[in-house]
């Protein structure tokens, strides 16, 4: 038996009802085949048991039992600050992110949220239909949960508010 740790990079359901993960930790990258199916997202960060086989021509951790698979932290529990973010942009790459700053300048379809201390500022994409009244908080802190990506063409990190997961949140909110 092996325990690794963890966070999610890659998660999808197989042909015969199994489960695969990717975790990454540091450099390391672990591919974990669940004979089931477990409550995990992209970013959350896991503790994992069970045996190593090798399946093809790769190895992966088997696990029989949901309960060898511990959630150590939802991704959306931790908040990452924009200087961290872009620090080392590669990576959160894909994943689902909380960060904090300030409403800055807003457009039709997005806006930019502003860390003072730093300096840096991050792109945050969103249909306007879901969250209103954006415009009207601009210099307001602001919590904000989305997927941190990379658009290739205008070179720049950005954060996607797409999902029933992903939002703006007020300090008071939390």
């Amino acid at each position: 038996m092996v325990i690794v740790e963890g966070r999610v990079t890659k998660c999808y359901m197989t042909k015969n009802s199994g489960q695969m993960l990717t975790i990454e930790n540091n450099n390391s990258t672990a591919t974990v085949y669940i004979t089931g199916r477990v409550n995990v997202e992209y970013g959350d960060i896991l503790q994992v048991t069970g045996r190593v086989e090798r399946f093809r021509e790769s190895w992966e951790i088997i696990v029989d039992d949901e309960k060898s698979i511990q959630v150590l932290e939802k991704w959306n529990k931790n908040v990452i600050p924009i200087q961290v973010l872009a620090d080392n942009p590669t990576k959160y790459l894909g994943l689902n992110i909380k960060t904090t700053g300030y409403i800055d300048m807003v457009y039709s379809d997005c806006f930019y949220l502003m860390d003072y201390n730093s300096g840096c500022s991050l792109l945050v994409f969103c249909n306007f239909s879901n969250i209103p009244f954006v415009s009207q908080f601009k210099g307001s802190k602001v919590y904000v949960t989305g997927v941190f990506s990379f658009d290739k063409q205008t070179l720049r990190y950005r954060l996607k508010i797409y999902d029933s997961k992903h939002g703006i949140l007020f300090p008071a909110e939390e």
